[in-house]
């Protein structure tokens, strides 16, 4: 008598889906002291470093939206990160922010980026911008609509200020002033070194956190991965400045001699 395998019909257990977000303001202004040649190679160098860090704990996956005169998705959904690959920004146009926030509200939806069925880690939103918004009619509504999103409110939200950038407006798309970083510096390796370190350091802690329970209320939330989030990269953005003083102090040594 053949006995039947209880292990028959069980296929193999699904990772819960990881989605880390870039947002990134391709204005003309963007072309200045190579922020955007430096953004291009921040996000190719991570990715292969982000192929590793999911294992066991999440499928990472990643999306990308570019904004200036309109925005636009740099592929029509999330990509799994194994076959990503970073297609160059270009530069031009304005600050259109407000449709970068009414696009991100559209895709942050169970119809959209955020309908597979095995699950969600908390959302990475890393936003990037060098200057203030420039639709200023749409922007305010676009930057409410998207915070009532449940899957904004439970994410883990990153803005990397740069120059002119308004912080206000990037703090209240954070939600605190604690999740801004401010990046005032013609140092292209700087703003490259922070760019990659802000992606690597956020997947790595998103993708070992909890699956969300996406009815939850933003009052009740966790807040404990956001807070492990910005800790880590004030410590990495410590250690890259460090090494960059060290670097500018050994080469004035060396002009001394």
């Amino acid at each position: 008598m053949t006995t039947a395998n209880p292990l028959a019909g069980i296929g193999t257990p699904t990772k819960p889906n990881l989605v880390v977000f870039f947002v990134v303001d391709r204005s003309g202004s963007m072309s200045i002291d190579g922020k955007m040649n430096s953004v291009n190679h921040a996000i190719r160098e991570a990715i292969p470093v982000l192929k590793g860090i999911g294992g066991s704990d999440a499928e990472i996956k990643i999306a990308v939206l570019t904004f200036s005169i309109g925005a636009e998705w740099m592929y029509s959904e999330p990509q799994d990160i194994e076959t990503f690959t970073w297609n160059d920004i270009e530069p031009d146009g304005y600050t259109d922010f407000g449709a970068a926030c009414n696009e991100l509200c559209d895709k942050l939806s169970r119809k959209e980026f955020m309908k597979s069925q095995s699950g969600y880690k908390k959302p990475v939103i890393i936003l990037l911008t060098d200057g203030e918004p420039t639709d200023d009619e749409v922007w305010p509504d676009a930057l409410k609509r998207l915070k009532t999103n449940r899957w904004f409110q439970l994410s883990i939200k990153i803005a990397l200020a740069v120059d002119s950038a308004d912080d206000d407006v990037l703090g209240n798309f954070v939600g605190s002033s604690e999740g801004v970083y401010r990046i005032n510096d013609e140092n292209p390796q700087k703003l490259k070194k922070i760019i990659k370190a802000v992606a690597v350091k956020s997947t790595e802690i998103g993708s070992r956190s909890m699956p969300i329970d996406i009815n939850v209320t933003a009052e009740n939330r966790d807040n404990a991965v956001e807070e492990a989030v910005h800790e880590t990269i004030k410590e990495a953005i410590d250690e890259i400045d460090n090494e960059l003083f060290s670097t500018a102090t050994d080469d004035d040594e060396d002009w001394e001699e």
